[in-house]
């Protein structure tokens, strides 16, 4: 799901006018954390294009923004494996208590 601090853009393709707003797509994977740029219209369809920043203060703020959100979800990965080492631990000592109750 696109996520990130948007900014109303148009842009212009073929003739075309397509207004919405730029976005960061970041996503938790097997393989680590996947960030992407993406525009998304104000019909809600999502496009894939590169970022582009006008200033040094926007580039600034909206990797600030972008960095928030990979450490956020570094953070959601580390606690889905907490959680996954707690079930492995609670099952290792449930087949411990059963095989010494028989």
């Amino acid at each position: 799901m696109p996520a990130g601090k948007n900014t109303d853009t148009s842009l212009e393709t073929n003739d075309e006018k397509i207004r919405g707003r730029s976005a960061f797509n970041v996503e938790l994977t097997p393989a680590g954390v996947v960030v992407s740029t993406v525009f998304v219209s104000d019909d809600e369809q999502v496009r894939p294009m590169p970022a582009v920043f006008p200033n040094l203060e926007y580039a600034l703020n909206q990797i600030d923004a972008l960095r928030s959100m990979v450490v956020n979800q570094f953070a959601q990965a580390a606690e889905l494996g907490m959680k996954s080492l707690q079930a492995q631990q609670s099952e290792a000592t449930f087949e411990d208590q059963d095989k010494a109750a028989k």
